[in-house]
């Protein structure tokens, strides 16, 4: 049997869409290069070189978990992906987007959103939402036409929040009045169709024309936003630099809510993966303390 039967079957089973997602789009690429071998084919070395060394250390656990998680469902043994080193899931270090970056790439989308392309203005849209909301990508991927709609017509404390669903359930997107032209210019060119999603595939040639955007395509949007504005930054990059602004002034509770984490254990997800503030006290008592200043 091969691996992309094995896949098929791992993906099948009775788990959670963002949990297949996650397996899906992570293995992907392994499968399209070695979908034909047996399971018991893969070695290692392939597994390895499935792991490109620019990914982050986190990124790299998570992938190898991916790996993991699935040749045990086919019963290799011994598992390829258990001869990996063992990277951190957490980061060494919270690295955000310089704001001059950020800057650029609203003033970019900005234009874009003016100009006459039905993907640009779909592509903005996404992109300015990410800077404010801090959505995961699959958060902003599955909100409606109607949840925009209302939420468009009850603002409050100067926002307006759209709910979608998420991997941890119901995920809030917040929007101000900047974002209002941006949405009012997509929804203009939107195609009419079944789907009431908000983004949708703008390809009259593609077989999924007009329904729900894949998360390909929001990484294309992204990719093809931060190429107009030269500049790199991901989704979990703006995720991250949110999270750490809020945390800094607002505190972490405030920030977990922000990013919709659990109220058991969001606090002690900030502090791992974006600010902090004992450790920063820490940083600050001892710079205080140094006579060379």
């Amino acid at each position: 049997m091969t691996l992309n039967t094995r896949f098929n079957e791992f993906l099948g089973r009775d788990i959670s869409e963002h949990t297949r997602n996650k397996y899906y789009y992570r293995l992907r690429p392994f499968m399209a290069l070695h979908g034909t071998k047996e399971p018991e084919e893969v070695t290692p070395s392939m597994v390895a070189a499935a792991i490109k060394p620019d990914l982050s250390e986190a990124s790299r656990a998570i992938l190898k978990s991916c790996f993991h998680a699935f040749f045990n469902f086919c019963g290799v043994d011994p598992n390829p992906a258990a001869a990996l080193p063992t990277w951190r899931d957490t980061p060494k270090r919270v690295i955000v987007p310089q704001e001059g970056d950020v800057k650029r790439l609203l003033d970019e989308a900005v234009m874009m959103s003016l100009s006459g392309s039905p993907r640009a203005k779909r592509d903005s849209l996404i992109l300015t939402l990410s800077v404010m909301s801090g959505n995961r990508r699959g958060e902003l991927r599955m909100v409606k036409m109607p949840e925009i709609a209302d939420a468009l017509k009850h603002p409050e404390n100067g926002i307006f929040r759209a709910e979608t669903t998420g991997k941890t359930g119901t995920a809030v997107i917040r929007f101000s009045a900047f974002h209002v032209p941006f949405i009012e210019r997509y929804t203009a060119v939107r195609p009419p169709c079944s789907s009431d999603y908000l983004f949708v595939n703008l390809n009259p040639d593609h077989q999924d024309y007009g329904q729900l955007l894949s998360l390909v395509g929001f990484d294309r949007a992204r990719t093809a936003v931060c190429r107009a504005a030269g500049v790199h930054i991901t989704y979990q990059e703006l995720r991250r630099r949110l999270a750490t602004i809020i945390a800094r002034k607002q505190g972490v509770d405030i920030a977990a809510h922000a990013l919709g984490h659990s109220p058991h254990s969001g606090d002690r997800v900030i502090r791992a993966f974006y600010y902090d503030p004992d450790k920063a006290a820490v940083d600050a008592a001892c710079l205080s303390a140094f006579p060379g200043g």
